[in-house]
């Protein structure tokens, strides 16, 4: 599978699918659509004692560039599939500064292995992946080193309809069949465009994604 995800997303970055003016990870990657996570994570960093920060997929790095030097961070490390978005990282990262560590890797999260960090960031990944791959990648974090866990989300999702990994589909983790526990933090996205899901974040501990890991295990296949 990553091989095949690999090209997707590394066709995506070369030839803008998407069509955004301002970055090749799309629409909702632009500022205008990240004002609100931008101004929520120097504090979600700060409540929990963030040292390190994983963020998967980085993407072209547009809207995170800026909000890098506000975090009181030691160390960010930004993961990638799609090696082709190097070139617009770097000059993401040459427009903003101070800068923690940087630290930019070009793998499959799923695939692993997964950096050590204290909080990952997961921003519009899953409703690239078919429910098997939520799944796997669920259970890595249960098993990995990292502390906290951050999904974007979308409202009013049912969760019936699966995918190929590379399409798409919204995703909300509170609702069946994943049913997460309510959030340790909740950021809210309202609506500024019409055109747009409304969007929300929630961070959870790996002790909380481990229970709802056994408790998929344990009840009725759903795919």
């Amino acid at each position: 599978m990553s091989s095949d995800f690999e090209g997707t997303f590394n066709k995506i970055a070369e030839t803008n699918v998407w069509g955004s003016e301002d970055s090749v990870s799309g629409p909702g990657s632009e500022r205008k659509y990240c004002r609100h996570i931008s101004a929520a994570l120097p504090g979600v960093c700060e409540k929990f004692e963030v040292k390190t920060l994983i963020d998967a997929p980085c993407g072209d790095l547009h809207w995170m560039a800026p909000v890098l030097s506000q975090l009181k961070i030691d160390r960010y490390i930004g993961v990638d599939i799609a090696e082709t978005l190097k070139p617009r990282i770097d000059a993401n990262l040459a427009a903003s500064n101070p800068l923690p560590k940087v630290d930019i890797r070009f793998l499959d999260i799923i695939e692993g292995p997964l950096p050590d960090g204290d909080l990952i960031m997961f921003k519009d990944l899953l409703q690239h992946l078919s429910h098997a791959r939520i799944i796997d990648l669920l259970t890595a974090l249960a098993r990995g080193p990292i502390r906290f866990v951050m999904f974007s989300n979308y409202y009013k999702q049912r969760n019936e309809k699966d995918i190929v990994d590379g399409d798409a589909r919204n995703i909300d983790l509170s609702v069946l069949p994943y049913k997460f526990p309510p959030p340790m933090h909740r950021v809210e996205e309202p609506i500024t465009d019409p055109e747009k899901w409304k969007r929300w974040y929630g961070v959870w501990s790996r002790n909380q994604i481990k229970n709802v890991i056994a408790r998929l295990e344990a009840g009725p296949k759903f795919w």
